[in-house]
């Protein structure tokens, strides 16, 4: 009897990394994506409506996080830090689970690859519930009330 026919778990196992020319393009198809994203982001004449404030007339627990990483962009720390105090942190968590994703994707066609580190999860699961308990504190009137919108 082998040791993979007595019941023991077996790791699945890894795919095979991409073929260069698979890999380039799938880095340049990440690339446009970015770029865009980042140019949505610069021109103030892209703007979409919080579905939150929209429905519930309240600011959501990243309220003020855009408008906070372009005054970070422009080296307006104080600035940053009043629109929304957790982008010190939530911007490089971000960067963190976007570059794992993105690797993942380029190395071997297929996006999850940031889920599976379990210290990425729980970062990101940390950092969700500071969101929210900032959230509810700025209701209270704490670190300036709620985001301005």
């Amino acid at each position: 009897m082998s040791p993979s026919s007595a019941g023991a778990p077996t790791r699945p196992e890894s795919p095979a990394p991409a073929s260069p020319p698979g890999r380039a393009l799938r880095a340049l198809r990440l690339g446009v994506a970015g770029s865009v994203v980042i140019f949505a982001m610069v021109n103030p004449w892209f703007s979409w409506p919080c579905p939150l404030r929209t429905v519930l007339h309240v600011p959501c627990p990243t309220c003020g996080m855009t408008r906070a990483t372009l005054c970070l962009c422009a080296l307006d720390f104080a600035g940053a830090a009043r629109l929304h105090p957790l982008v010190f942190l939530t911007l490089p968590a971000l960067a963190w689970a976007i570059a794992l994703e993105s690797y993942g994707y380029v190395q071997y066609a297929r996006w999850g690859g940031a889920t599976r580190h379990r210290g990425v999860s729980r970062a990101l699961s940390a950092l969700l519930v500071l969101l929210l308990a900032l959230w509810i504190a700025r209701f209270f009137g704490a670190l300036g009330g709620p985001a301005p919108i």
